[in-house]
């Protein structure tokens, strides 16, 4: 299996090295104040840039470019946020926007018009409080087309948020193997796909002291170096049951192993 890793490794066929025609300047920021914090380029040509102030007083701003190549920098953002906003979701059939802020542990839902020049509440906001075992999120995406968000909280859980009135949570859930590193949702809307990193030849005493030490210093559960990469692809439909389910006893239509320790 090694060789077979090694090989795949060596390989750039699966690599994509996207190319431009030419430069634009699209807009100019203050890396010491901003930071880009989501690009999105619409079907229309259209593009939205959303900038995240750091320093000072929370800020977000969104800014639509009607084409292009079009220079946004001595214009005004379509919609400002003078709030904390920690992850963004967005979805561009349904034209959902959803905002987390961690202080709050509130998700608000805004919708965009036609056009994308306003941005509007529709009326959805849901408290993490209010649910028994939900905690601080750290990722969510719309199923695309559906009304539905796709969540995962720090303790490793997936959920799904229906975009009703009110807004209500599928009845399943998934307990993921820690730790979580990305997440992404199948174009067609069928799969939830996670990445998850972990050592694949560590042997039980290493284990046992890499646990006690991530125990006293969370950040140590970051180091990655010399990990695998298991990427698992989940049915979301599978949520919609009323059950908590461990990621292990699942039947996962994928699963992969890639060896990441060579770009860790």
């Amino acid at each position: 299996m090694k060789k077979d890793l090694d090989a795949v490794n060596l390989k750039q066929d699966h690599l994509l090295n996207p190319k431009f025609s030419s430069p634009h300047k699209l807009i100019d920021i203050d890396s010491r104040k901003t930071q880009l914090s989501k690009v999105v380029y619409l079907r229309s040509g259209q593009i939205l840039v959303f900038i995240q102030q750091f320093v000072g007083e929370p800020l977000h701003d969104i800014y639509l470019s009607s084409k292009h190549g079009s220079d946004l920098t001595n214009t005004n953002p379509i919609r400002s946020f003078k709030k904390v906003i920690d992850i963004l979701a967005f979805e561009e059939v349904s034209k959902f926007l959803a905002i987390y802020a961690q202080p709050t542990t509130s998700i608000n839902i805004f919708r965009f018009d036609d056009t994308f020049y306003n941005l509007d509440w529709i009326g959805i906001q849901v408290s993490l409080n209010d649910y028994v075992g939900s905690s601080n999120l750290i990722w969510m995406e719309f199923v695309l087309g559906k009304g539905e968000l796709v969540l995962v909280d720090d303790a490793q859980c997936v959920r799904v948020l229906e975009l009703t009135q009110p807004a209500m949570f599928h009845p399943g859930k998934i307990q993921l193997p820690a730790p979580f590193c990305k997440a992404c949702i199948s174009a067609d809307g069928a799969c939830f796909i996670t990445f998850s990193k972990s050592k694949a030849n560590m042997n039980k005493s290493d284990k046992e002291t890499e646990d006690e030490d991530a125990s006293k210093s969370p950040s140590l559960a970051q180091d990655y170096t010399g990990m695998f990469c298991l990427v698992f692809s989940i049915m979301i439909h599978s949520l919609s049951k009323d059950l908590t389910t461990e990621f292990h006893s699942m039947h996962c239509s994928r699963t992969c192993l890639y060896n990441c320790s060579r770009n860790a």
